[in-house]
């Protein structure tokens, strides 16, 4: 189960993600430090942190 959701998210983090292997998605992805926000209406919004290193994938 945990295999299949990680290469779930890896397909929709992009092309280098869809390839990488598990330990790679929990550095890149998964361990990120970010802040979840709500705003009105029930709207999330994930702020990542400025000088991320994979912020653009």
């Amino acid at each position: 189960m945990t295999h299949n959701l990680l290469c779930a998210l890896g397909c929709l983090a992009g092309s280098f993600h869809a390839r990488a292997r598990g330990a790679t998605l929990r550095r890149h992805l998964i361990s990120a430090p970010a802040r979840l926000a709500r705003h009105g209406r029930g709207c999330l919004t994930l702020h990542l942190p400025a000088r991320w290193r994979w912020r653009h994938a």
